[in-house]
């Protein structure tokens, strides 16, 4: 008696395959996902980055300013609306070193609310050394995922609230 050799595959080897192929599929897609998140929170990364030396770059431009305490800003939380506008009382060429640093700081407000979601900084100049210590914090929506961690919070300054799920960059700009 001669045995028949099937050819071909059976449905049960159809559907293992389908089955392995899907999940192959799905860790794919879950995996794009992540990237986009962790590429979403570069950008803010690279935002703030970029906003802590715009006012790295005002306070080296109005010295005197700093020194008179006139850009510290201590914030107790995220922003949760766009910041007043200040209305300049001077001319850029004429205007007082306190005048010019209350501009450059609501225009720095302006730009990490714009920039950041509810974003929002905390800035201390030490007049003795000539630097300012710098922080950049804003709610990341991937935070949000983290059943409640708080991201970054050794890099947020002391006076934000504990409450607060923020992400924060701390910077320390010199002369």
């Amino acid at each position: 008696m001669r045995r028949r050799h099937d050819h071909g595959f059976s449905m049960i080897e159809v559907l293992v395959s389908i089955l392995i192929v899907s999940l192959g599929i799905l860790a794919l897609s879950g995996l794009l996902v992540r990237a986009s998140t962790l590429g979403k929170t570069a950008e803010f990364r690279g935002a703030a980055s970029l906003l802590a030396a715009d006012i790295a770059d005002r306070i080296r431009a109005n010295v005197e300013g700093a020194r008179n305490e006139k850009y510290d800003l201590t914030p107790t939380a995220l922003a949760t609306g766009f910041p007043k506008a200040v209305t300049p009382t001077c001319d850029a060429t004429a205007c007082t070193p306190e005048q010019l640093a209350a501009k450059d700081v609501a225009d720095w407000q302006a730009a990490l609310y714009a920039n950041l979601p509810q974003g929002t900084g905390a800035v201390d100049y030490d007049a003795t050394n000539h630097w300012a210590d710098v922080w950049v914090m804003w709610r990341d929506p991937s935070a949000e995922d983290r059943s409640n961690e708080k991201i970054g919070v050794n890099m947020c300054s002391s006076q934000m609230a504990e409450t607060e799920k923020a992400s924060c960059m701390y910077f320390r700009v010199g002369r």
